[in-house]
């Protein structure tokens, strides 16, 4: 345990810079009056009723409300809202997700609650599953079901296809079939963020931020911090970026000061968008080999607004320790802008 989580710190700087040097120029939209995040829209006044579009592709059949509003995703995903109110959606009348409204909203988008990777992925898996014509590329019609309702999405991803719930629904309302895979779920969603219209570019020098960094494998439950202080051409990092682990019982490592140049960066790579950088080269969900050639799911995310960005990277098979339930970790950063 010792060396695999070291080795995981020591990729930390590049995974970090990769989700947060973007969010940098995400919120630097905010802070000039824009809409909280990439997107063309235009300010509103407060009793304006706008329309957005709920993405795994197009969900018809989710229950919403607002303040204001109240109705059922239609057949492009469609609802509506008032500028500033937040809303919520159902999966047969249970909280599926909540966010301040915008032009596009999905599963990922959780406002400022905490981000968790283990129940997105169940979602998207079992949406995609119970679609009606079993085709979400075309869009995702939801079954009609009468009466109660209640999946533990929260449950870790090894333990969700194996739920007597899951499988319980899956045969009553979708012919029995198998959940789609992990796989095939990051893909279907990570090409429904790829039609997000993004053509607004934006800027991020002059910001600075904070974050807070967990790993699971430490059993103590402790937290490093970083600093973040973006320029025009780099970014200043102090403070710790990860863990020294004992067994579990991990200390944070010690401080140190980082300059990292966005010249740097390969071409290719994540962060190759900088200086200027849109929704889809913040928002993203990865699934592959990752340097260790253990198979992960990856998830950098920002909700319109919000001020915090969060990276998480969530091992699925670590072939270094085979059966071993502990290897299968959860690295989370959380950063929160000035």
């Amino acid at each position: 345990m010792n060396e695999k989580l070291a080795v995981e710190n020591r990729h930390v700087p590049w995974l970090k810079a990769r989700a947060l040097l973007a969010t940098g120029a995400m919120l630097a939209l905010a802070a000039c009056g824009g809409s909280g995040g990439f997107s063309e829209e235009s300010p509103a006044s407060g009793t304006t009723v706008l329309t957005g579009q709920y993405l795994d592709g197009a969900v018809e059949g989710l229950g919403y409300d607002t303040a204001t509003q109240t109705g059922t995703t239609d057949a492009d995903g469609q609802f509506k809202y008032v500028q500033g109110e937040t809303v919520s959606f159902r999966l047969y009348g249970q909280a599926l997700s909540s966010s301040i409204g915008f032009s596009t909203l999905t599963p990922g988008d959780t406002g400022v609650e905490e981000t968790n990777l283990d129940r997105l992925v169940n979602q998207l898996r079992f949406l995609q599953t119970v679609d009606v014509d079993n085709s979400p590329a075309n869009g995702i019609r939801l079954p009609v079901v009468a009466g109660a309702f209640s999946i533990d999405f929260s449950q870790r991803i090894e333990d969700f296809e194996s739920d007597v719930d899951v499988q319980a629904f899956l045969t009553a309302h979708a012919g029995g079939r198998p959940l789609v895979t992990v796989q095939d779920a990051v893909a279907h969603f990570s090409q429904s963020i790829n039609t997000v219209s993004v053509d607004n570019v934006v800027s991020f020098s002059g910001r600075t931020a904070t974050s807070a960094i967990t790993n699971s494998a430490c059993i103590n439950n402790i937290q490093a911090q970083q600093r973040y202080a973006f320029g025009p051409t780099s970014v200043t990092l102090s403070g710790s970026d990860g863990f020294d682990n004992n067994g579990g019982n991990c200390t944070v490592k010690p401080d140190a000061n980082e300059v990292i140049a966005y010249a740097d960066i390969g071409v290719g790579d994540f962060l190759s968008c900088l200086p200027g950088c849109n929704y889809k080269d913040v928002n993203f969900i990865r699934y592959g080999l990752d340097v260790d050639n253990r198979t992960v799911v990856e998830l950098s995310w920002h909700t319109p607004g919000t001020q915090k960005v969060r990276y998480i990277k969530r091992v699925l098979v670590d072939p270094g320790a085979p059966g071993n339930a502990l290897a299968l970790t959860t690295f989370k950063e959380t950063i929160t802008f000035d």
